[in-house]
């Protein structure tokens, strides 16, 4: 045991630390490592933290704090445990940030997966189940934190200079300190292979994003779901932009593939050969039904694959038989408005009969209607497509690029039980930071538990 002890020693000295099990109980004689709680070894060698316990190295016992440094270490959650690597921290692990272990199907906080920088970039996507193992890597260096998971970037976060914390927040902020893990609930978490390698401090700057309680780092911090369900492969926008562009902005991207009939995608191979190719990409994947004949052209096995499916009711047969796509302005023939707003009220309810998750574009208006939005839709017709929206179980749509539905549906819509997703329906890479959700998001006092999890099919 001491000449492990002294091994390690030496590997401080050289600014590097790495340890199995074995190395965790000669360090923690050695005074290096700080364990409390029920840690024991587990069979592979891996180190076994039970519910409660931490491994903490303590700046005092490790020739100073942590600041910049890079981390990695391989983790194993045990039938839904969850714990967190904590850093620039204290001996209770009670300051600094917290990076999630957690790869739990059944959390009721399903938005702070592994990878998450818990309370200013959490992450949707579980890249690892339990069961298996997984390699968390960090980097902090001045102002920027990274993090990965199996290799694929989660997190790159940069710290403003006057970040957005709330009060019970307000010490989640980059300085230095100890760092440490922990099993937070469970059976248990194995951890092993861990590093750590100093860094010299950096003076370089990151550009950070701008942070207030009514933007993306309000959700955050207030534990909400930070997610943006409708975005689209389209334009200037592609794979590698927009996981670039989702990091920057701390909004979780859902990727979703048009399937239909005027489609590129419209049969079940063309449906997998697109997961396939995005699977291992750190966003979740659905598909947008297009039309009235989705159903048959993607049959249930293949869009099961999928985290959701959504539709709206856009596109559709009128009384005279002509397809009709509401943004097309040529393909709406409107001899009488009210008959014209009863019909797309009748299609509406009709769609929401349909097999899909998710109900987007709710209230849209063709551009010739528009403008009598709120005299168009009366109170009788809201009435027949809630009552359709609550009868066929979707989700509700709250679309940034549109901006419907108004506050007083969507009022109505949550006292009906019903649930809401935020989306874009982007073009390109430049479709905002789903500022019109927010809004509604704070007038009708939607909480995390009225959002649609689609990590339920993960």
């Amino acid at each position: 045991m001491k000449n492990l002890a002294r091994g390690i020693f030496g590997i401080l000295a050289a600014m590097s630390l790495s340890f199995g099990a074995a190395a965790f109980a000669a360090a923690e004689k050695s005074g290096n490592w700080t364990i409390s709680g029920k840690v024991v070894t587990a069979p592979g060698g891996a180190l076994l933290l039970s519910k409660g316990a931490s491994a903490i190295l303590k700046p005092e016992l490790n020739a100073g704090a942590f600041k910049d440094f890079e981390m990695s270490f391989k983790v194993r959650t045990l039938n839904g445990s969850t714990g967190f690597a904590a850093f620039h921290s204290d001996a209770e692990l009670s300051k600094g940030y917290k990076i999630a272990i957690d790869n739990s199907r059944d959390s009721r906080a399903w938005w702070r997966k592994t990878g998450s920088l818990l309370g200013v970039r959490n992450i949707v996507k579980r890249m690892a189940n339990d069961g298996e193992w997984a390699e968390v890597k960090a980097k902090v260096a001045g102002n920027l934190v990274e993090i990965f998971v199996n290799g694929k970037q989660l997190v790159e976060y940069a710290e403003p200079e006057e970040p957005y914390r709330t009060p019970e927040n307000s010490n989640m902020r980059l300085d230095e300190g100890a760092i440490g893990v922990k099993c937070a609930s469970g059976e248990g978490i194995e951890i092993k292979d861990f590093k750590v390698r100093r860094l010299k401090p950096s003076a370089v700057r990151a550009e950070a994003e701008p942070e207030s309680a009514d933007g993306i780092m309000g959700l955050h911090q207030s534990d909400f779901p930070a997610v943006d369900y409708h975005v689209h492969l389209k334009g200037d926008l592609d794979a590698r932009k927009a996981q670039k562009q989702s990091r920057k902005y701390g909004i979780n991207y859902i990727v979703a593939v048009n399937c239909g009939k005027d489609f590129p995608v419209n049969k079940d191979s063309l449906a997998i050969e697109f997961i396939e190719r995005n699977k291992s990409e750190p966003y979740i994947l659905a598909m947008q039904a297009e039309g009235r004949e989705w159903m048959n052209l993607i049959t249930k096995p293949a869009r099961e694959k999928f985290a959701y499916v959504f539709t709206d009711g856009m596109t559709f047969e009128d009384r005279d038989g002509s397809r009709v796509h509401l943004w097309v302005p040529e393909e709406v023939k409107i001899k009488d408005r009210q008959a014209y707003m009863d019909m797309i009220v009748e299609k509406i309810c009709g769609v929401l009969g349909e097999p899909a998750d998710i109900y987007a574009n709710a209230t849209y208006l063709p551009d010739a209607l528009s403008a009598d939005y709120a005299k168009l839709w009366t109170k009788e017709r809201r009435q027949k497509v809630l009552d359709a929206l609550a009868k066929g179980g979707m989700a509700l749509e709250i679309s940034a690029k549109y901006e419907i539905p108004d506050a007083e549906f969507i009022k109505a819509a949550k006292a009906r039980g019903i649930k809401f997703t935020f989306g874009s329906n982007n073009g390109d890479s430049n479709f905002g930071k789903l500022e019109y959700c927010l809004k509604m998001k704070r007038e009708c006092n939607i909480a995390p538990e009225d959002m649609y999890n689609p990590t339920l099919r993960q």
